[in-house]
């Protein structure tokens, strides 16, 4: 993901299995957390890079 050359809805896609995860109870609301944050930091540093 962190890769420039990745798409951008590739985050779009992967917060959409995270919120589907967190709704069938896969996933906690604290693992919900620190994957989205991991997400959001790796968004942000691409941004940052362009």
């Amino acid at each position: 993901m962190s890769h420039p050359s990745t798409p951008t809805s590739y985050s779009m896609i992967i917060s959409h299995q995270l919120t589907a995860m967190l709704g069938d109870g896969r996933i906690t609301i604290e693992e919900f957390n620190h994957y989205c944050g991991r997400l959001n930091k790796i968004v942000d540093g691409r941004k940052e890079v362009a």
